[in-house]
């Protein structure tokens, strides 16, 4: 049987926003920043991007374990960012 893939874009500001949300089925995501500024993951909405793990201009983030929700906020200005969900 084969895995939903599910891709989105989404816009990140400087606001906290959550990108993923929680899926006890998930098995992965990717989280891409095409944007031109930093953006930062974070755990919770509660958080600032000085609690997060930054992802750059330009470059991925993926993880096989976690099934939480996932937040994200940028450095600066709007960010255009890519979301992949693969799960059951």
């Amino acid at each position: 049987m084969g895995r939903n893939i599910i891709t989105r874009r989404v816009m990140v500001g400087t606001e906290v926003v959550r990108i993923i949300g929680e899926n006890p089925k998930r098995k992965s995501f990717i989280i891409q920043n095409k944007g031109t500024a930093s953006i930062y993951l974070l755990g919770s909405e509660n958080l600032t991007k000085d609690d997060g793990i930054e992802v750059a201009a330009g470059a991925t983030f993926s993880d096989e374990a976690s099934t939480g929700a996932v937040y994200a906020v940028a450095e600066s200005g709007t960010q255009d960012v890519r979301v992949m969900v693969i799960g059951d």
